[in-house]
């Protein structure tokens, strides 16, 4: 898959994110969480869920029992990220006190331009570094540490699959 493709991909995604992000009458903030984790870039172009439509049975906590195996710098980086973001009270609270952790699990990844491995754990530092600025911010908004956030979480999804062997 291009570059591009996968550019235009994420940000496809990122735009659904936003628009499925905002709990409705009788939802939970667990549901509107499961909406956001349904649109991430781990799925096949054309296996998009609009707005949480993912089926039964999926859990993004289940680690490799969900993403299959992991190396593990990217077992560690999940272990730190995903109960943040499958978490139901106080994320950004939460993200911004484990912003360290994040970080440090973030320059395991390999870096570079020489392949999209290389390329997308670049991406992942950037978007986890741009993370601990916002949470050292006192003038950041709650919408813009969502919006960062969700960055970083699907930063990660694109750095987990370019790592499979």
């Amino acid at each position: 898959m291009s570059n591009t493709f996968k550019l235009i991909a994420v940000s496809a995604a990122l735009a659904t994110v936003v628009s499925c992000s905002r709990p409705k009458a009788g939802e939970t903030a667990t549901t509107t969480a499961d909406k956001a984790t349904a649109q991430s870039t781990e799925h096949a172009p054309g296996e998009g869920h609009a707005c949480g439509k993912h089926g039964a049975g999926h859990a993004h906590g289940d680690g490799e029992k969900h993403h299959g195996a992991m190396p593990d710098h990217v077992k560690n980086y999940h272990a730190v990220l995903s109960p943040i973001w499958h978490g139901t009270t106080a994320r950004r609270t939460t993200a911004c006190s484990k912003v360290g952790e994040l970080v440090a699990a973030a320059k395991l990844f390999p870096a570079g331009t020489a392949n999209q491995n290389e390329m997308a754990g670049a991406a992942l530092q950037a978007k986890t570094d741009a993370l601990q600025t916002t949470c050292a911010s006192a003038t950041v908004t709650d919408a813009d540490f969502e919006v960062t956030f969700t960055a970083v979480h699907d930063a990660f999804h694109a750095a987990m699959e370019a790592a499979k062997p």
